[in-house]
C-alpha cells in the first residue's frame, strides 16, 4: 500500500480519467452524444494537450480529442464496439 512505503494518497484529485469498463462505457457515450463532432472530426485540428478541459469525461467544446485511447489501449474498451457505434452515429 502507499502508506506501507511511506507515501500520501492524493485523492481523487490527481485523477485525470478513472479506469475499467464501466468509466470507457461512459465517456464512450458522453462523445457519441455529440453528433454534429463526430461526423466533422478531423484528426489534424485535435490537440492532446487539452486533456483536462471541463473535466475527465466532458465532452463539450472545451476538448479536441475522446482521450478513449488508454481505455483501447488496456483493453477497457473494444475497438470493435467503438468503430460500430460511431459508424452508427
Amino acid at each position: 500500500s502507499l502508506g506501507e512505503l511511506g507515501l500520501e494518497p492524493m485523492g481523487d484529485a490527481a485523477v485525470i480519467a478513472r479506469g475499467g469498463e464501466g468509466a470507457a462505457l461512459r465517456a464512450m457515450e458522453a462523445h457519441l452524444r455529440r453528433r454534429d463532432w463526430i461526423a466533422s472530426f478531423e484528426k489534424p485540428k485535435t490537440s492532446p494537450t487539452e486533456m483536462l478541459a471541463g473535466g475527465p469525461f466532458a465532452a463539450g467544446p472545451g476538448r479536441s480529442t475522446t482521450v478513449l485511447s488508454p481505455y483501447l489501449t488496456f483493453g477497457c474498451l473494444s475497438s470493435r464496439l467503438l468503430y460500430e457505434r460511431v459508424a452508427a452515429v
